[in-house]
């Protein structure tokens, strides 16, 4: 499927040409030759030639003749409909207690997801393979090859160059200096982009949650650390270093949420985290002070950017978005900003999978790249107001109630089917780290 596509002279007509056929179908689309004609203008044998070329790559497939009311007399029409199994990709979480792998089809259609538990004291080589482990399990659930995928990307904590190598981690160490865009593209046999996870969850929030259709947006990855992504002109902002959002190494802004909570004698490992805002809900004044000095803090971030920025947005996302009311109405109440500086403070709604929803999305926009027959629909898909067909959030229950209450958790290592699972996987408040 890794067909490369010329770009001038004859062939960039040919190329626009197969674009209007691919727009016309659309991800769900099932047209005649009839409608086809209709909706793109194009003459018979270029229409006929375009599809069988895209038959013969596999992005195309034809179903059975229509018949029956509605259909034309004579021979029945065959529609022609896109074939969401001609490419996968496959985007990944890679935190310092999980890996969270989300497969999608190549019209951004989630097919599976799989997360394994970290140890986080493992070292930086032990996580590389157990990493590829997750991924490997993974597509083997499809019936798929790693370097079957037609794009891969990988969410991580820090800050990364453009060539894939993560420049600092503070979170995992061991990985600062390490080429993980080479490691994994000369391991996996396919096209692999590397970007920070903050911007990955802004980015994933864009395509399919709390931000979709705007083009300015301030995403603040809250969990054990606190960082941000930030989405500029509807890209992705890293600025000359890959350093935007790393908002943790400017004192006045870092935030410690487990100390905030806990106390200072709070490690960034400790599991009381949700327990602070059960108590909270149950009336306990100590902990709804803590919970207070923690959204005023979230507060004094979002006013800075905000002020700064001046975005269409703000969304609120990590393991302690999902504490709900409490954190984002606390973080409403401490911010100030002018009327004419006033973006709407929202929760993010991809819970745990915007990192790796965030991926999914770069992968197949990569994979657009390398086959400019497939840019129409990574447009359309930018527009469409649901989120990706079978996909459902994970959450977990950080003493909400009610239906906002999250799930059960998954089993390490347990690989889910997305439309069979009855229980999303539970975060661990390692989202929202800083690198």
């Amino acid at each position: 499927m890794k067909k490369s596509v010329e770009l001038t002279g004859p062939s960039a007509e040919r190329l626009a040409n197969t674009q209007r056929v691919i727009a016309a179908l659309g991800p769900h689309g099932r047209l005649t030759l009839a409608d086809l004609r209709s909706a793109t203008g194009l003459s018979r044998p270029t229409l006929s030639a375009i599809l069988s070329e895209l038959i013969d790559d596999g992005w195309i497939v034809q179903g059975d003749a229509r018949s029956g009311m509605g259909a034309a007399p004579g021979r029945p029409a065959r529609p022609y409909s896109v074939n969401p199994d001609a490419g996968f990709v496959a985007g990944v979480d890679i935190g310092l207690h999980k890996v969270l792998v989300v497969i999608a089809d190549w019209t951004g259609a989630v097919r599976h997801q799989l997360r394994h538990d970290l140890d986080p004291g493992a070292p930086g080589d032990e996580r590389v393979v157990k990493v590829q482990a997750a991924v490997s399990q993974a597509t083997a659930a499809l019936s798929l090859r790693v370097d079957q995928l037609i794009g891969l990307c990988l969410g991580v904590p820090g800050i990364v160059d453009e060539s894939g190598r993560i420049t600092r981690s503070s979170v995992i160490p061991d990985w600062t200096g390490f080429h993980v865009g080479r490691s994994f593209s000369h391991w996996s046999g396919c096209a692999v982009d590397v970007v920070n996870d903050a911007n990955l969850a802004a980015a994933g929030e864009r395509w399919a949650g709390a931000a979709r259709l705007r083009d300015d947006v301030i995403y603040v990855l809250a969990g054990r650390r606190v960082s941000a992504g930030l989405i500029l002109g509807g890209q992705v902002h890293r600025g000359r270093n890959g350093a935007s959002g790393e908002i943790g190494s400017a004192p006045a802004l870092f935030v410690d949420p487990p100390a905030i909570l806990l106390g200072e004698a709070a490690g960034q490992e400790d599991p009381r985290i949700p327990e602070v805002f059960r108590q909270a809900g149950a009336g306990d004044r100590e902990a709804r002070r803590r919970i207070a000095e923690l959204c005023d803090r979230l507060g004094f971030v979002v006013e800075m950017l905000a002020k700064t920025l001046d975005p269409d947005i703000v969304v609120l996302g990590g393991g302690l978005s999902l504490a709900g009311a409490p954190l984002l109405d606390g973080v409403r109440s401490a911010v100030t900003l002018n009327a004419d500086v006033s973006p709407p403070i929202v929760l993010g709604e991809l819970a745990e999978t915007a990192v790796a929803l965030g991926g999914v999305h770069v992968a197949i926009v990569s994979a657009a790249r390398a086959d400019a027959r497939l840019q129409p629909l990574v447009s359309a898909r930018a527009t469409w107001p649901d989120s990706p067909a079978g996909f459902h959030p994970a959450g977990a229950d950080l003493g909400r109630t009610g239906s906002a209450a999250a799930a059960s958790e998954l089993p390490p290592g347990e690989t889910v089917p997305i439309a069979d699972s009855a229980a999303d996987p539970a975060p661990r408040s390692d989202e929202g780290r800083t690198g």
